[in-house]
């Protein structure tokens, strides 16, 4: 039982969930439950309120879900519930598009909305957006290659349907892609030479997980499905994009290779499977299931024992590593170190630099992200950050988010662009945050010394990120709450944190973590010497010196990045947070995917997904790794 919406400021009348979208209507009760509302009109079918309502500028986002009791500011009205559930303190708005929405098909994907039982249905799903049309495959493309430079060969090496693409901007290019095939090779798996891994890792107990780590004796994390039983199968697929074929072949005339994959368990964000099997065709999942019975036939068949097999992880922010930054010449080195470790979707993150020089960058970067799919785009952590809370940023290169610095880089990105941290507080902040908004890029918030008030602000002009909380902004004070709370409190924001026992305590994750279930993304913040030796290196233009894995600005106390790998960051979130391994892996999947706009294709086990795959050993050390339906890792690793 629900409130139904009624008036501002007044308690409206109970009505029953099934009355309110969420459920098959029976007949008679959509004359009863508009007889409820009042108007005669369900609430997505009223007319749109004045502008001065700010209905263009505050949307119902994939992260709506009931607030938290007792995080609604006092003085603004009594919360109402909406149709799907989510408490509304501001009334019905007009929807406006999200970052990455021509990215999104068919219903909202977001597990934090979905109620137990069903297959992440969101309030929205009664509003089903209709799916864009199939896009065509570029004519005569099938044939051509493209070369790459020795060095990346080995690691970006791939066929794709027309270099072309890469000049497109990143809507275009992410329809152009889905009739392409793009087949990136194997990478050797690059181990820790010095067996860190990652500042924070605590050594794992010997022996397997429990029962309480693989989530089987507590529920799933937010938004679960229900799990087919022993000999029951999942098929079926859905349009995508970003890299993600459509299907088997993705329009290439090559046909696809099917890999049959097998685990003691399979985990995602909604629970753990016994005895589960994946079905790859290509470059997506094409059937999960588990048991012995009505197993699909295969081109081949990989049988992992006991390992733990979860989708691939993704990182919406790291620096480098291997001794490489990605503002380098050349950066394969990061890439495959973060790919070893079984990060198989990136997002490239700039430091401060002129605008010229991140233009630069971003030209180098959109080579890459054309003929390699598991490059993501770029975030630029830069130049439009608080001096105040700089960081590990030269201050000499920060600048306002000027209507000039902002169009100037949205040109410079065209393509590859994906987010941009800014300061809400600086002069046109909430007007580059629209600008970057109506283009398509994710905004979010950090490097700031701003109020909560003024957080709230940026996430009401389209802001849905929380750039690495607790680090580089105001803490939590009972009279000044600051944007962490702002972040909390917001349904629409995921709150990136690095989890490696340097920036954030682990009692204080293990807070956020409860504070904002299904919307916490782990991140590495990683620099260069990830995966590399202690010593000195560059961040941007900075001198960095790097001591038992800790990074600190030569000469001073400021941490400058991490040392840290995803795979650290899971066993941290278990061992040091105390999730339960599917709240962990969705932390590193599903949260991060649904916060770029791709989660309908990356970060699940299930059909239509993308075919990125991290087999674990029960320990959680990564054995194998698959990226785009290609094993990054030889068996051997």
């Amino acid at each position: 039982m629900r409130r139904a919406r009624g008036p501002r400021g007044q308690h409206p009348p109970l009505v029953p969930a099934r009355l309110q979208g969420r459920e098959p209507v029976p007949a008679g009760a959509r004359a009863r439950c508009e007889a409820h509302r009042g108007d005669g009109a369900l609430r997505h079918e009223r007319p749109r309120r004045g502008a001065d309502h700010r209905a263009e500028r505050r949307p119902r986002g994939p992260h709506e879900g009931p607030r938290r009791a007792g995080l609604h500011r006092p003085g603004r009205g009594v919360p109402h519930a909406h149709p799907g559930g989510a408490l509304d303190r501001r009334g019905p708005r007009a929807p406006r598009r999200r970052p990455h929405d021509h990215l999104q098909v068919g219903t909202a994907h977001d597990e934090r909305t979905a109620e137990p039982g069903r297959l992440g249905r969101s309030p929205a799903a009664g509003r089903r957006r209709p799916s864009p049309p199939s896009c065509v495959r570029v004519d005569g493309a099938a044939d051509r290659r493209v070369r790459v430079r020795p060095v990346l060969a080995g690691v970006l090496g791939v066929l794709v349907v027309d270099p072309a693409v890469a000049g497109l901007p990143l809507r275009d290019r992410d329809a152009a892609v889905r009739g392409r095939r793009v087949v990136p090779v194997p990478v050797a798996a690059v181990a820790d030479r010095h067996g860190r891994g990652g500042q924070g890792h605590r050594r794992d107990r010997p022996g397997d997980r429990s029962r309480r780590v693989l989530g089987l004796d507590r529920p799933a994390a937010r938004g679960p499905r229900v799990r087919p039983g022993r000999g029951a199968v999942r098929g079926g697929r859905v349009p995508s994009g970003d890299g993600v074929s459509a299907g088997p072949g993705s329009g290439s005339g090559l046909e696809a290779r099917r890999t049959l994959v097998r685990a003691r368990h399979l985990v995602d964000v909604s629970g753990t499977t016994t005895d589960g099997w994946v079905l790859l065709a290509g470059d997506v999942i094409d059937a999960v299931g588990s048991g012995t019975t009505a197993v699909p036939a295969a081109d081949e068949v990989v049988d992992l024992g006991d390992a733990v097999l979860t989708p691939g992880f993704v990182d919406l922010h790291g620096h480098g590593g291997g001794g490489a930054a990605y503002e380098d010449d050349t950066f394969a080195a990061a890439l495959a170190v973060h790919r070893a470790h079984g990060t198989t979707r990136s997002v490239l993150s700039l430091v401060a630099n002129p605008i010229d020089v991140l233009g630069a960058s971003l030209a180098r970067i959109r080579e890459v992200a054309a003929t390699d799919p598991l490059v993501l785009g770029v975030h630029l952590e830069g130049p439009f950050l608080s001096p105040h809370n700089k960081g590990a940023h030269n201050e000499s290169f920060l600048v306002d988010p000027t209507p000039t610095a902002v169009d100037a880089l949205l040109e410079a990105g065209a393509g590859v662009l994906r987010q941009v941290t800014i300061a809400p507080e600086l002069p046109g902040a909430l007007d580059a945050v629209r600008r970057f908004v109506d283009a398509g890029v994710t905004i979010a918030v950090g490097h700031t010394v701003c109020s909560s008030d003024q957080a709230r602000a940026a996430f009401d002009a389209g802001a849905t990120v929380l750039t690495h909380a607790f680090n580089a902004m105001p803490g939590i004070h009972h009279r000044a709450p600051g944007p962490i709370v702002a972040a909390v409190a917001d349904e629409r924001v995921t709150l990136e944190l690095i989890l490696d026992g340097v920036h954030v305590d682990p009692s204080v994750a293990a807070m956020l973590f409860d504070a904002a279930p299904g919307r916490v993304a782990l991140i590495t913040d990683a620099m260069g010497a990830a995966g590399s030796a202690d010593g000195s290196y560059l961040l941007g233009s900075l001198a960095v010196t790097v001591t038992d894995g800790v990074a600190l600005v030569a000469g001073t106390d400021t941490i400058a990045g991490s040392t840290l790998t995803q795979d650290t960051a899971l066993r941290n979130a278990v061992d040091g947070a105390g999730r339960t391994l599917p709240q962990a892996v969705a932390a590193l999947t599903s949260v991060p995917a649904a916060a770029l706009g791709l989660g309908d294709r990356l970060g699940r086990l299930a059909p239509g997904y993308a075919a990125d795959l991290v087999a674990l050993s029960p320990s959680l050390d990564v054995r194998r790794v698959w990226g785009a339906g290609r094993e990054l890792t030889p068996p051997d690793a």
